[in-house]
């Protein structure tokens, strides 16, 4: 079949598809959707980290300096409650953790470039953390979230910032699981296109190769061959002519 230049060329074409849908759907598909929930994800952890800022307080006397006070720390408690946050930490403007919902970390300084060459800068960022890979303050997860610094201003003064995680575990499995049956179900579409135009290919090749038998016959002055009628197609409305 690959002595015609057609139906080589529409072969390979047909072959090309095959292999093409599915890798677009992993590689292009696939990673759009991820970008879509992390964007939506960093959204929601703004509009949370917006709620809580809402009872952030300076110090008396310490402009710059923030409040961590039982108000604030039952705000945020009943915020992530209310939310559903995995985890949530506040930091001061020189990136030292001020409260968080584990005690333990509170005094840790962040010194990582992104917080302060970013956040500090006033720009959220955002991070998704696979399940069982470690997080930007090199923490070991059990399942995905997605991790937001979000920037505290006062007058465009940069005060600190909160870090919000929002388990997506759930997002991304169902996410995987849509494009997994849309991979599958192009992947079985393009296989039988690709078998349907082979097996085309096969038949023309087949009903093509009698015709070049018959005609060098005829050219040699043999005019008894004839060329088996079968289907209702223009192949065989062909035969029929040259059999005439």
């Amino acid at each position: 079949m690959f002595r015609y230049r057609f139906l080589r060329n529409s072969f390979f074409f047909t072959l090309l598809l095959v292999i093409m849908l599915p890798l677009y759907v992993i590689l292009i598909v696939h990673p759009t959707f991820q970008g879509l929930l992390t964007e939506f994800t960093e959204e929601n952890a703004v509009n949370v980290a917006n709620f809580m800022a809402e009872a952030v307080q300076e110090q008396p006397g310490k402009t710059g300096t923030l409040l961590v006070n039982d108000s604030l720390k039952s705000h945020m408690a009943e915020t992530a409650q209310t939310f559903h946050l995995y985890k949530y930490r506040l930091f001061d403007a020189q990136g030292r953790i001020i409260h968080s919902s584990a005690p333990s970390e509170i005094g840790n300084l962040n010194q990582h470039a992104y917080f302060h060459e970013v956040v500090a800068k006033g720009k959220p960022y955002s991070l998704t953390v696979e399940k069982n890979h470690k997080t930007l303050e090199n923490d070991l997860l059990k399942l995905d979230v997605v991790e937001t610094y979000v920037p505290i201003l006062r007058n465009t003064i940069f005060l600190g910032a909160f870090e919000i995680y929002f388990d997506i575990t759930e997002w991304r499995r169902k996410l995987n699981s849509g494009v997994s049956h849309a991979s599958l179900i192009l992947g079985i579409l393009a296989a039988t296109f690709f078998l349907v135009i082979l097996s085309t290919r096969f038949y023309v090749m087949r009903r093509v190769g009698m015709f070049m038998a018959a005609i060098k016959e005829t050219s040699q002055g043999d005019f008894h061959r004839r060329i088996p009628l079968s289907g209702k197609d223009e192949l065989t409305d062909m035969a029929n002519a040259f059999n005439l």
